[in-house]
């Protein structure tokens, strides 16, 4: 799989598999999207027993903590996720919507060649959203694992923002 990360890329989009190859996966999934900072992963427990968890894949980055240059899509791309775990799939769909028109206008933090702030990236995402709702994405499909896999135990998800697309 790691192999097909770096040879392939553009056969993903999701990723469904145990925490520490996920863990391991998704840091090499950002760095191929281009940054770290792009990255949205998910925790979750299909039977909805214990809580599921949404976080970037950078984590905090305390090391750029208060510099301004954090880039925020992976954790707002990480709420999306949440959303759509929540059932919320129209407002899920609108929050990577904005993302990716944000992204698209060329409204980037430094890690992605970009001048803009860690600031002036979330204002650029909340005025897309403030626009209204627009078309419905077809959701992504699972690249990996099985409806074993996805109804038996907790299992990690990563999803590359906008950057890698599934055709398997």
């Amino acid at each position: 799989m790691a192999a097909r990360f770096v040879l392939r890329p553009e056969t993903l989009e999701v990723v469904v598999a145990s925490n520490l190859f996920a863990d391991i996966l998704s840091d090499l999934g950002g760095a191929l999207a281009g940054s770290l900072g792009v990255a949205a992963s998910a925790n979750l427990d299909p039977q909805r027993r214990r809580p599921s968890m949404f976080e970037p894949v950078h984590g905090s980055a305390l090391d750029i903590a208060g510099k301004g240059i954090a880039n925020p899509i992976g954790a707002l791309a990480s709420a999306a996720l949440m959303l759509e775990h929540l059932g919320l799939e129209e407002e899920a769909g609108r929050a990577n919507r904005a993302i990716e028109a944000t992204t698209g206008s060329g409204t980037l933090t430094p890690d992605l060649g970009g001048t803009s702030t860690t600031r002036e990236v979330g204002d650029a995402v909340m005025a897309h959203l403030s626009r209204g709702p627009s078309q419905r994405r077809e959701p992504p499909r699972v690249a990996l694992g099985g409806p074993e896999l996805l109804e038996s135990r907790p299992f990690s998800l990563s999803l590359f923002t906008g950057v890698l697309r599934e055709t398997v």
